[in-house]
């Protein structure tokens, strides 16, 4: 079915899903409780108000292991030894013993 839909129809569709996706990440991110929705303005209609509940300890090991496998990426590529590294796996058992 996908050799009917043109290239640009296809592309919207991939990325309307991928912002959706990422945005119902939301509420992990920030730790706070957002109901479910596919609707993008009602993603963002529900999380302005929430806001201000953010839980700041989920929020900054949210954007410390982000930037973590940010960093990792950019290092693997100009380290050709580092390149099978699991940077995921490494973050994730680095947050277990952490806990």
């Amino acid at each position: 079915i996908v050799r009917f839909l043109s290239h640009p129809v296809l592309s919207g569709f991939t990325s309307a899903a991928a912002i959706i996706i990422g945005l119902s990440q939301l509420k992990n991110l920030f730790g706070i409780h957002l109901p479910r929705d596919k609707q993008l303005h009602n993603i963002f209609g529900s999380f302005i108000p929430e806001v201000d509940e953010t839980h700041l300890l989920t929020l900054t090991i949210s954007v410390l292991s982000i930037i973590f496998l940010f960093g990792a990426r950019k290092i693997k590529r100009k380290v050709k030894a580092l390149k099978r590294f699991p940077d995921a796996l490494f973050l994730v058992l680095l947050l277990i013993l952490a806990s």
